[in-house]
């Protein structure tokens, strides 16, 4: 159970970094990721910035070199990164080690990465995904929409029905793919796709849980997703405006259809969604394209507080992981905007009791 002082604590705009480069271009910053004290950004330029957090300011600290990113992703251990380019490649880095590995994809043109455990999977438009073990840089399955059927070594297996439910059969109903999730416990995969429909993949048996949900309308595609601490919950953004909250537990174990809420999250269709990490904090941030950052009370789906910092629409957000003592956002002004609660020494990062 959630903390009351800390979910009703108040959040402050602590500091902002300009990327001065993308600023006199007039491009935005599309993507950000945190490892800690250590900031992630990539747009539309070739390259992955990385920016740190010290006594209070974010300075400029380094570059990964690679092609214009089309998505990027941080391990749970905070010590790899991920990324897709827009030349079809799927890039990755020990933090430790400048030189990227180049992951062999069997899925063209993949567009989308997220890492569940030791796994790190990838997917793109033609609905698959391609699981990964990061570590041994390995594929261990392709694997197909939820269609009734999996690839192995490019052939077609007939997968069971659970339940006797009836499952999407045509491509045009399960859709692309535009969001991935890994759930912190390692066990569950998140998918979401351009038809508004989520898919949730166990990890385990390679299995999806059940048919695809849809939580978002059939206009708006599924553009964020986010795991809370617990990996009970889900967390979606789509274009249709909506947030929606799920209870993903009885999905995974039981193959039934997940209690769904959905609520208006913003004026414009949603681009971030983020649970904070601290299990003390029921908080859940979100971004769009009205250029609001929204933090909200996920439990009542009570709007707490909202910022706005951007000029223009808002890309991106990240919660420092494990103690979620703050969180980014960025945007089409190419800046770098951090946030924390008002108990957290600015200076140090310490969080106050």
């Amino acid at each position: 159970m959630a903390n009351g002082a800390f979910s009703e604590a108040q959040w402050e705009m602590a500091t902002t970094a300009s990327d001065e480069e993308l600023r006199r271009r007039g491009s935005p910053i599309l993507f950000a990721e945190c490892t800690g004290d250590t900031i992630l950004t990539a747009s539309a330029r070739p390259g992955v910035k990385l920016w740190r957090l010290h006594e209070g300011e974010l300075t400029s600290s380094g570059h990964l070199p690679c092609a214009t990113p089309s998505c990027m992703a941080v391990s749970s251990s905070r010590d790899r990164v991920s990324v897709c380019t827009q030349d079809g490649q799927t890039l990755l880095w020990d933090l430790r080690d400048p030189s990227p590995a180049v992951l062999q994809s069997l899925i063209a043109q993949a567009n989308r990465v997220a890492f569940v455990g030791d796994h790190l999977v990838t997917g793109g438009s033609s609905g698959k995904v391609c699981v990964w073990n990061h570590r041994k840089q390995q594929v261990e399955r392709e694997i197909a929409p939820n269609t009734g059927e999996e690839l192995r070594n490019g052939e077609s297996h007939k997968r069971r029905r659970l339940d006797g439910n009836k499952v999407a059969t045509t491509f045009s109903q399960v859709g692309r793919i535009s969001s991935l999730c890994g759930s912190p416990d390692g066990r569950l995969l998140a998918c979401g796709r351009d038809s508004g429909h989520i898919g949730l993949l166990q990890l385990d048996n390679m299995q999806w849980a059940s048919p695809d949900l849809q939580a978002h309308m059939q206009t708006g595609a599924v553009r964020s997703l986010s795991f809370d601490e617990s990996s009970r919950f889900l967390l979606s953004g789509g274009d249709d405006r909506n947030i929606c909250l799920m209870d993903v537990a009885h999905w995974a174990h039981r193959g039934r259809r997940p209690s769904l809420e959905r609520f208006p999250g913003h004026r414009a269709r949603i681009t971030s969604v983020s649970f904070c990490p601290d299990v003390r904090r029921a908080v859940a941030v979100s971004s769009a394209w009205d250029g609001v950052v929204k933090l909200w009370d996920y439990r009542t789906q009570r709007l707490l507080q909202s910022f706005s910092e951007h000029k223009g629409c808002v890309m991106d957000t990240a919660f420092a992981p494990s103690d979620g003592r703050f969180f980014v956002t960025v945007g089409a002004d190419a800046k770098i905007a951090l946030y924390a609660a008002k108990h957290m020494d600015k200076a140090t990062g310490d969080v106050k009791s």
